[in-house]
C-alpha cells in the first residue's frame, strides 16, 4: 500500500512540474515545449537551431532551464530516467552513490526527437554529487551530438559545475562546449519542490544564455 501511495504521490509531483514548465512558457510566448506526450517528429515543422534539454529532479535547474528557453527563444525537453528516482532525498542520495561505486549506468528514458534539426543544445542537469546524475551518461551517449554546440548549465549546493564539462566532452564527441553556468540549488536534504528561482539567477541565467548565444553564432 506504501508503495502505490509513494509511486500516486510521485506521478502527482512530477505532474504539477510539468504544469509549471507549460504555463511559465506559455505566459512568456517562448518556443515549443517538447515533453514525452509531445514530440515534433512527423509534424512536418521546420525544428529552430536552439534546443533547452535538462533534468531537474525538485526543480531549481527546471526553472534555470525555462529562464534560458524564453532569453534565447528555444525548444525545451525534459530529460528523464527511464525509472523515476525515489521521492526521499536521502533514498536518491543513497541509490546514486551505490550506482557510483558499482560503476552503473541506469537506463534513460525517451531520446530528443529530430536532434539531428538542432545546432545549439543548452544542457542542464544537477550536481549528484560532483558528478552527472548517472543516467545522464546513458542518455548522452545514445545520441549523436557530433558538430554541436553545447553550452552546460547545473545547479547545486556549493559544487559549481564540478568538472562535469571534461565529462561532457567524452560522453559527446565531436561537441564543442562552450563555458558553463553554475548556479544555486537544493542541498542537502532539500526535497521541497521548486517553481521559481532567485532574482540573481534569474538575471545571470538570462545574461549567460544571450552571451553564449552571440558567442556561438559570432
Amino acid at each position: 500500500m506504501r508503495d502505490e501511495e509513494n509511486a500516486e504521490t510521485d506521478l502527482s509531483r512530477r505532474h504539477h512540474l510539468r504544469q509549471w514548465a507549460h504555463l511559465a512558457l506559455a505566459a512568456a510566448g517562448a518556443a515549443t515545449v517538447l515533453s514525452p506526450l509531445e514530440v515534433l517528429a512527423g509534424t512536418g515543422r521546420v525544428s529552430p537551431r536552439t534546443l533547452v534539454a535538462y533534468y531537474s529532479r525538485t526543480g531549481h535547474t527546471r526553472q534555470a532551464a525555462l529562464v534560458i528557453a524564453r532569453a534565447v527563444g528555444a525548444d525545451i525537453f525534459e530529460i528523464e530516467p527511464a525509472t523515476p528516482y525515489p521521492r526521499s532525498y536521502q533514498e536518491t542520495v543513497d541509490l546514486n552513490h551505490r550506482q557510483q561505486r558499482a560503476n552503473e549506468f541506469p537506463p534513460s528514458g525517451r531520446l530528443i526527437p529530430n536532434l539531428a534539426g538542432y545546432g545549439t543544445v543548452f544542457l542542464g542537469y544537477p550536481i549528484w554529487p560532483v558528478d552527472l546524475p548517472r543516467f545522464l551518461y546513458t542518455f548522452l551517449r545514445r545520441q549523436n551530438f557530433a558538430g554541436k554546440t553545447l553550452a552546460p548549465f547545473s545547479t547545486s549546493a556549493m559544487s559549481g559545475l564540478a568538472g562535469t564539462e571534461a565529462t561532457l566532452r567524452r560522453l559527446c564527441v565531436g561537441a564543442r562546449l562552450v563555458p558553463g553556468l553554475a548556479l544555486p540549488g537544493g542541498g542537502r536534504g532539500h526535497n521541497t519542490l521548486v517553481t521559481s528561482i532567485d532574482a540573481a539567477s534569474n538575471q545571470r541565467s538570462e545574461s549567460w544564455s544571450r552571451a553564449s548565444l552571440t558567442r556561438m553564432r559570432s
